[in-house]
């Protein structure tokens, strides 16, 4: 019950800071699937940087169950609409399929500019997920 509370208070934080971060859906189901997608993208990075023993793993496994709580915390606001949690683990799952393609680009990229372009991309999905949780530079 702590975790869920918790959550709950992460989410209202995160909902009464929307100047300061990316605009979050106002319905149930959005916020679910944008949580859940970042916590999948997360994920993926976290995997990855634990293969490679890279220094910011803690800091990732902190934003992935930042993530993780907070698509929990949705689950119950889910049920009228009638969204499984089958449907929630899909939507973590693109998100962590897509970080793990773009991470297979970068490193194996056939050419120069799609190393780049996966780069830029990887850079700008993670940004997105992490302005949602994470105070913006400086403060």
């Amino acid at each position: 019950m702590l975790l869920a509370k918790t959550s709950i208070s992460i989410l209202f934080m995160i909902s009464a800071s929307v100047a300061c971060a990316k605009s979050i859906p106002g319905l149930p189901v959005e916020r679910a699937h944008l949580f859940a997608t970042c916590a999948g993208r997360f994920e993926a990075l976290v995997d990855h940087y634990t293969s490679t023993r890279h220094p910011d793993l803690s800091e990732t496994e902190d934003v992935h169950r930042q993530f993780a709580d907070l698509t929990e915390a949705m689950l119950p606001d889910l049920a009228p609409s009638g969204v499984s949690t089958v449907e929630v683990a899909e939507w973590q799952q693109t998100g962590q399929q897509e970080i793990a393609a773009l991470i297979l680009q970068i490193r194996l990229g056939v050419t120069i500019e799609k190393a780049s372009t996966a780069n830029a991309d990887f850079a700008e999905k993670l940004q997105f997920c992490a302005d949602l949780v994470l105070p913006p530079n400086g403060e």
